[in-house]
Parts: C-alpha cells; sequence; structure tokens
C-alpha cells in the first residue's frame, strides 16, 4: 500500500478514463518538445535527494534557468461531450525546504486537448499538502460537443528560475 491509498485518491465511483501511476509505467509513453531540449530532461525517478525513496514518479529537469517545454502522454483519452470529469494528480518538486506555499506552480499549465478546441486547460488548482512536500491537486470540467472524441493530456513548464525538478506521480481522469 502506498502513502495515497490512505488519502484514498483512488476511491471513486466514476469510470476512469486515465489512471498513471509510475510504479508501473514507462518514460516511453512521454515525450517532450521544446526550442531547446538542452534546458530540459524527462525520467522516472524517486523524487529524493539521494534517489533513496521508495516512490516513483514523472520527473521533469529544469537544467536551465529559463525557456518552456511540454511534456505530452501518448494515450488517447476518449472523452464524451456533456459529460464531467475530474482530473487530478500528485506532485512535489525539489525545492529546499519544500514548504507549501513556497513553489509557483502556475508555471505548469496541464491540457487536455482534441484535434480543435482543449476540453481542458489550466494551472494546478485546489492544491493540500498530503505527505513530505506532496501535493494533491484536483479539477473539473465538462466537455463541451466540439471537445468531444479523442483527446490527449500534456503538460507546459515555463521555467521557474530555479532548476527544479518536477515530480508528477498519480494521473488520474475519471467521470464525475
Amino acid at each position: 500500500m502506498f502513502w495515497y491509498d490512505n488519502d484514498c485518491f483512488r476511491c471513486n465511483n466514476g469510470d476512469r478514463i486515465l489512471d498513471v501511476n509510475f510504479e508501473y509505467t514507462d518514460v516511453e509513453s512521454w515525450s517532450l518538445e521544446s526550442d531547446d531540449l538542452d534546458a530540459w530532461g524527462l525520467d522516472i525517478s524517486t523524487p529524493s535527494i539521494f534517489g533513496t525513496g521508495t516512490t516513483k514518479a514523472l520527473r521533469i529537469m529544469e537544467i536551465k534557468p529559463e525557456g518552456t517545454v511540454t511534456a505530452s502522454l501518448a494515450q488517447d483519452l476518449n472523452l464524451q461531450a456533456g459529460t464531467t470529469y475530474k482530473f487530478a494528480f500528485t506532485g512535489k518538486t525539489t525545492y529546499i525546504p519544500m514548504a507549501a506555499g513556497h513553489v509557483d506552480w502556475t508555471v505548469l499549465t496541464f491540457t487536455i486537448s482534441g484535434s480543435s478546441e482543449n476540453a481542458y486547460s489550466g494551472p494546478p488548482a485546489n492544491g493540500i499538502e498530503v505527505s513530505k512536500g506532496w501535493r494533491r491537486f484536483e479539477s473539473q470540467f465538462t466537455v463541451e460537443e466540439g471537445q468531444a472524441g479523442s483527446n490527449f493530456l500534456s503538460i507546459d513548464i515555463s521555467a521557474s528560475g530555479l532548476m527544479l525538478d518536477w515530480f508528477i506521480d498519480d494521473l488520474l481522469i475519471w467521470t464525475a
């Protein structure tokens, strides 16, 4: 059992559209796009200073103090028009001291988009501290007619200037 099971992040009655836990996932389904790929890195890692933790997460690394990057998941998300979904994830950074409010999560934008319109786009919202610097974020959105069908998840990051590692885990999308 993982620490997040105690807070029942996976306890919901809705149908799961996306359920990604990086304990059992490889980085091959993710890609990075940037004007300067030398400024960014992507892997799956243990989010601790010396790599001694037990939880694995997607790590997006700011190698330089400026620039932008898009990390995209190559998994089809089939969304239905008129349906309300919840989107959630846990996140952590290498910022020390890691305390609530010290990291500006608004430099990240999560987008769920299809061929014509975004079904959802926004920074992490409603973050709560859950354990050892991990924060849980959750949002809700309703899919309109032009947004239905095949969609994909991407994460846009504008460099914080602090050359942080951003850890993302437990990505979930389910019907509300």
